[in-house]
């Protein structure tokens, strides 16, 4: 009787859990990253954008491309931003963070595979859109990624070194094109 009552109070709480995280996920907007659907010839990429509070078109800003681990894999458009992806999509959303850098954050989210595939090129044309649509410094580009992004953001330096400022990894030791990665760094004060 006991483990029966305990069962169904699981399956409740785990019911309860997965109807807010779905609902979360069509919100349209989750602790301010708007959510968002890149279409293109090539498939559909979810994606979140973090837009500065007090955003001005007539003013530039820079833009943060956060490239989420394996755990942000999916279509759900919230995988990218829950988890263990959330130090790194809200360190720069932080009202102390905007106060001192009013900047973007774009969250694509990779459907599968890594961000060495399609998902790279498709994360890029997010970007491109993205800077079509509001005024972004493009001298103030920076990729960011946590393990497989960080793989995927240094990739994306070699690949456009000229589009980012910066490019920085977060939880992988590796190499990119055979070069060590402390050695792809671009380095110049950001933020």
């Amino acid at each position: 009787m006991r483990l029966a009552l305990i069962a169904a109070l699981a399956m409740i709480v785990v019911g309860s859990v997965r109807a807010e995280l779905q609902q979360a996920a069509t919100a349209a907007t989750v602790e301010g990253f708007i959510a968002r659907v890149h279409v293109t010839t090539t498939g559909r990429m979810p994606y979140r954008l973090f837009v500065p509070k007090r955003y001005d078109p007539a003013k530039k800003y820079p833009l943060v491309l956060w490239l989420h681990g394996s755990g942000g894999i999916g279509t759900d458009n919230l995988s990218q931003l829950a988890g263990d992806q959330i130090p790194g999509t809200r360190f720069w959303t932080t009202p102390a963070a905007q106060a001192k850098y009013p900047s973007f954050v774009l969250v694509p989210q990779a459907r599968s595979g890594t961000w060495l595939s399609s998902n790279g090129a498709q994360a890029l044309d997010v970007l491109e859109k993205v800077g079509k649509d509001f005024s972004l410094d493009a001298s103030r580009i920076y990729v960011i990624g946590q393990s497989m992004g960080g793989l995927g953001a240094s990739s994306l330096l070699f690949e456009r070194p000229r589009l980012f400022r910066r490019a920085q990894e977060s939880g992988r030791s590796s190499t990119v094109h055979g070069i060590p990665w402390r050695w792809a760094r671009r380095l110049d004060p950001c933020f």
